[in-house]
């Protein structure tokens, strides 16, 4: 709150006498002692309606010394009324009055020691007084002596408190730096013991009176304080006396300090046997009278923003915020933290356990933040529900209590990829990204799994690595046994899963009328080479463009699309078929190889002396048998994924297979067609069965001839890092037009190195390390509709450029370097629209 303050202070200070004794001594001889009677009797003062007796004379303690300060006398009763013999001479007369018991014989040093303790009530008030007298014989028989005033040692301080603001409301006031004793007769002397704040008395409403009886307190004056406002503590005697009024404005906490004084400035003595009244009118809580303090206080925690449908949940990230505001405050505050209901061991607040005896933290200006944390093992009817008070407290016991009630709940992780999990008596529960997310009670809930199609439910596992079985009932009552708890749904696949290694434009199937899966989302192994850059796929339906068989759903009985992952089963045959993912409007998007094989390529491979890991077979290949024509393996023109097929017979002149399955490949000649259009790769990504030849013109056709498949060559799409001549490169990775299964890719020209030729039949036998042999059949290569050099064995190489016999190495726009098997194995180089096999390596 920003309101202003303005306190309007009267004070009437009536300094006066409360009261005397008056001694008589009658005088009977001049030489023998005298005979004494003293009367005390107090000065009459208008009846207070408090309980003190103001001018009552309870009891006496009376000393009379001599010139030498020996104790003549001294007598301690209640009458008023004194006779004592003394011969004439020098005397101090000593009246205390009630001190309520007897002081003893006491010395004058002694007796101008005693002080009186203060204290917060008096039934009466304690009085002295001193006379120096002399008495002569010469006087007569009568001696009247001047009198012995008694005066009080206390200050009456009356108040009168009235508050004008109506929002503004009393709730104490007390007496602070109040002296804890008085001396009987030095006003100046130092109280013994020092000084204390007198307990609060309590306030309500605006208005407020009463009468305060105070010991002296003489701390001087400050001439500089010329207005009242400027009475406060900065300008005041360190132990200057003052009333201490507390109140409240709204939220804000104000303190009004009202020094007394002589005056309503400059003085602060407040001196014994006086009488003060002070007419306190409260205005408001103007900042500039700085004789008013003021704080707000506001405090709030975050244990219910992670609340779900009121329920909380145990977390060290909590904090609990006690935010102060001061006004000129100067006074220390602090909190104690109760807990109410809950387990209050469990209960920690700035890392203390809160307990059963609460927990004290010291308050700053400004926002002060603690971590707040509330971790039973787990929560039930007993300690589900947190229940705690923050007491803040000033140093003068001002406290405002501000009340937290939450109610906890325990958590429970659901992990089930791909499959269905609900619960049933969960307080709250919200499907998440990988998981499904519940609260729950101390009674706990039913987890349900329901495996989704070709998924059976084996057992719920308390870790991700399927180790520790929890329940194997699909229907599975959690009762809670702590705070957060994770469930691992294990499920058996109908349907085996593909891509578990990482993603290809080729996947191997070994079995027979079994159902296989991958991620049709991804291009190729989904990895970003150099120019060459992926994007995520979302295609709506899948379907066979061609198998390797002369009936369909031989090789592939059936294929779909489901939740981004293309499903199918394979036959009854073994082959090769080429799968197209389709988008809404018809358009092929991308396509993948099956090579549907009994074949393992990991546990049948061979190591050249490159170091080199290469597969026994080429990509497609059904057998290593290479006087048969399915040794031949699969066709693919350099950079492209998609293979082609060949005809069982291997004569020059006859066209790819035409018959497969009611599919046909297609040859195209772009000189024929807009070539440049054609001629790219996003083309032949949306028709991988057609074979995209060079375009050679016509003699007179001004068109320069492209010796390619794609009109602008791109020397990088099976991951050769080579850009041209000044940048050929040995450094090979795997680009998404790789058309190798997963962990296999085309090989690089330098993992051939140091083969050696061995023989020659219905194939080509080479060395690959020392006297380890392995065969490559005899495929020819295919380009303009027709197989050729049938009797020549063909491998590609993923090398955008020229070896030449010499070693030398060059880079020409459309060659690349491919290996030839006829009688010796040379390094050979063509244009990139011809189509030969490919045998993997490992990546």
């Amino acid at each position: 709150m920003n309101n202003r303050l303005l306190i309007l202070i009267l004070l009437a200070a009536l300094c006066s006498c409360w009261g005397c004794a008056s001694v008589v001594v009658e005088e009977y001889g001049s030489s023998s002692p005298l005979t004494v009677r003293l009367t005390v009797r107090p000065e009459g003062m208008t009846a207070s309606t408090r309980l003190t007796d103001e001018n009552n004379i309870r009891d006496l303690n009376f000393y009379l010394y001599d010139k030498a300060g020996e104790v003549v006398l001294h007598r301690y009763q209640s009458a008023a009324t004194l006779r004592f013999e003394c011969p004439p001479g020098d005397y101090t007369l000593c009246a205390v009055a009630n001190m309520h018991r007897d002081m003893g014989d006491l010395p004058p040093a002694e007796l101008a020691a005693c002080a009186v303790a203060y204290a917060p009530d008096y039934a009466d008030l304690p009085m002295a007084g001193r006379l120096e007298t002399t008495i002569h014989a010469s006087q007569g028989k009568t001696v009247t002596l001047p009198p012995l005033e008694l005066r009080r040692r206390v200050a009456k301080i009356a108040y009168n408190i009235a508050v004008v603001p109506a929002d503004i409301e009393l709730h104490s006031m007390r007496v602070c730096s109040v002296p804890k004793s008085a001396s009987l007769f030095d006003d100046d002397m130092p109280p013994a013991g020092g000084y204390a704040d007198t307990p609060g008395t309590m306030l309500s409403g605006r208005g407020a009176s009463g009468i305060l009886y105070l010991p002296p307190n003489a701390q001087g004056t400050n001439p500089t304080i010329t207005d009242p406002r400027l009475k406060n503590r900065d300008n005041a005697p360190e132990n200057a006396t003052y009333l201490l009024i507390r109140a409240t404005r709204g939220e804000k906490v104000l303190a009004y300090r009202i020094y007394l004084g002589e005056n309503a400035t400059s003085d602060f003595n407040v001196q014994p046997n006086t009488s003060h009244t002070l007419d306190i009118t409260i205005r408001g809580d103007n900042e500039v009278d700085t004789r008013v303090s003021g704080y707000t206080v506001d405090v709030w925690d975050t244990i219910d923003s992670d609340s779900h449908n009121g329920y909380c949940i145990a977390g060290p990230a909590h904090r609990l915020f006690v935010h102060v505001e001061e006004q000129n405050n100067d006074s220390q505050l602090s909190c104690r933290i109760v807990a109410s209901a809950g387990d209050s061991r469990a209960f920690y607040v700035d890392g203390r356990q809160v307990g059963a005896a609460g927990a004290e933290l010291t308050l700053a200006d400004g926002k002060n933040e603690f971590a707040i944390d509330y971790t039973p093992i787990r929560f039930d009817a007993a300690n589900a529900t947190l229940e705690y008070t923050v007491i803040v407290c000033d140093e003068y016991g001002f406290t405002q209590t501000f009340e937290f009630s939450h109610r906890f709940a325990n958590q429970v992780l659901l992990y089930a990829p791909f499959k269905s999990v609900e619960t049933k008596g969960a307080v709250y529960s919200q499907a998440r990204f990988d998981h499904l997310y519940a609260l729950v009670d101390g009674d706990g809930c039913t987890i349900t799994a329901t495996a989704l199609p070709d998924y059976i439910f084996r057992g719920w596992y308390s870790d991700a690595a399927y180790k520790v079985l929890v329940s194997t009932a699909a229907n599975y009552h959690y009762k809670p046994q702590s705070r957060i708890r994770s469930f691992y749904a294990e499920y058996e696949t109908t349907v085996t899963p593909l891509d578990t290694s990482g993603t290809a434009n080729c996947y191997v199937v070994p079995d027979l009328n079994r159902r296989y899966s991958f991620d049709a989302r991804v291009m190729g192994n989904g990895k970003s080479t150099l120019n060459i850059t992926p994007r995520p796929l979302a295609g709506t339906r899948a379907k066979v463009l061609w198998e390797s068989s002369a009936a369909r759903g031989d090789v592939i009985r059936s294929v779909s699309l489901s939740d981004g992952r293309i499903v199918f089963e394979t036959g009854t045959q073994h082959g090769n078929a080429l799968v197209g993912l389709f988008d809404a409007a018809g358009e092929c998007i991308w396509s993948w190889h099956i090579w549907a094989a009994d074949y393992n390529p990991n546990a049948a491979c061979h190591t050249y002396a490159s170091g080199a890991v290469f597969m026994d077979r080429n990509l497609g290949a059904l057998t290593t048998d290479c006087s048969r024509s399915e040794a031949r393996g699969l066709y693919y023109q350099w950079g492209r994924k998609d293979p082609f097929v060949r005809s069982d017979t291997s004569a020059d002149g006859l066209g790819a297979g035409s018959a497969l399955s009611g599919y046909k490949i297609i040859y195209l000649d772009p000189a024929q067609h807009e070539f440049d259009r054609i001629m790219t790769i996003g083309w032949a990504t949306q028709h991988p069965t057609t074979y995209i030849d060079c375009a050679s013109f016509r003699e007179g056709d001004d068109r320069a001839d492209v010796l390619d498949w794609l009109y602008t060559s791109h020397p990088n799409l099976w991951g050769n890092r080579t850009t041209g001549n000044a940048s050929i490169s040995m450094i090979n990775e795997k680009t998404i037009y790789d058309p190798c299964p997963p962990g296999w890719r085309v090989p690089h020209l330098e993992a051939f190195k140091d083969i050696e030729w061995k023989g020659y039949g219905d194939y080509a036998s080479i060395y690959y390390r020392g006297t380890f042999s392995t065969d490559y059949p005899l495929t020819g290569f295919y380009f303009n509709r027709q197989y050729h050099h049938p009797g020549v064995g063909f491998i590609h190489t993923n090398a955008p450029y020229v070896r030449s016999s010499s070693g030398s190495v060059g880079f020409k726009e459309w060659e690349y370097s491919f290996l030839s098997f006829d009688k010796e194995v040379h390094n050979s180089s063509y244009f990139r629209f011809a189509a030969m096999p490919v045998r993997c390596v490992k990546e």
